[in-house]
């Protein structure tokens, strides 16, 4: 299958789980999703936002921040909390963790099992129920590694 109906599936999966929660589905909300899943690594708002104008220049940026708040109510986006300044969204999939580069400031997922394992035992506790989780390890990446030894 080709990335572009990969990226089509996913798109369509999400807008499904919007109208289920009864979230309108715009074409201003396909396009911020498709940003999301396609331009930009975990983005902040301004981020998604000097993404969407190339497409909608007439979209606020307060019209990207509600619709961002909007998926993370639905779960569709975690919040994602690095750093004081900027907040930072990811789409709400399998349990990952996240490494972040303290030099340059790149994000990466972490996919190990270990994670869904952990996820799934917390959320069969008794009297709680799992909304999200975050992992994160801070370090530096590979390039800004080899930068160090230059």
């Amino acid at each position: 299958m080709q990335d572009k109906e990969k990226l089509e599936m996913e798109i369509t999966k999400l807008l499904e789980q919007m109208q289920k929660d009864k979230i309108r589905v715009t074409p201003q909300r396909r396009a911020i999703l498709k940003i999301i899943l396609t331009k930009v690594n975990h983005p902040s708002v301004e981020e998604i936002y000097q993404q969407v104008q190339e497409v909608y220049p007439t979209m606020s940026l307060a019209t990207v921040y509600n619709n961002v708040r909007a998926f993370v109510n639905a779960g569709i986006l975690q919040e994602l909390n690095f750093d004081e300044k900027t907040k930072r969204y990811d789409l709400v999939y399998q349990p990952h963790g996240h490494t972040i580069c303290q030099s340059c400031g790149k994000i990466e997922d972490v996919f190990l099992d270990q994670f869904a394992d952990l996820y799934k035992e917390i959320s069969q506790l008794e009297r709680f129920q799992v909304q999200s989780m975050e992992v994160s390890f801070r370090g530096l990446c590979q390039e800004c590694l080899g930068k160090k030894k230059v």
